[in-house]
């Protein structure tokens, strides 16, 4: 297992199970949360380009 990939799996959940929220409206997304899913996705991104650094 990758040294990352337990807190990428969390960070993709969280993000998963708020996307219908964020892309549709359903429900507002307040400013503090829209900026934790941007960092959750940040790490994301970051992460998986390192491993295809490798």
């Amino acid at each position: 297992m990758l040294p990352n990939g337990p807190q990428m799996a969390k960070d993709l959940k969280r993000l998963l199970e708020r996307k219908d929220n964020a892309h549709y409206c359903v429900i507002s997304t307040s400013e503090k949360e829209a900026r934790d899913m941007l960092g959750w996705a940040k790490r994301l991104v970051g992460d998986a380009q390192r491993v295809l650094d490798r």
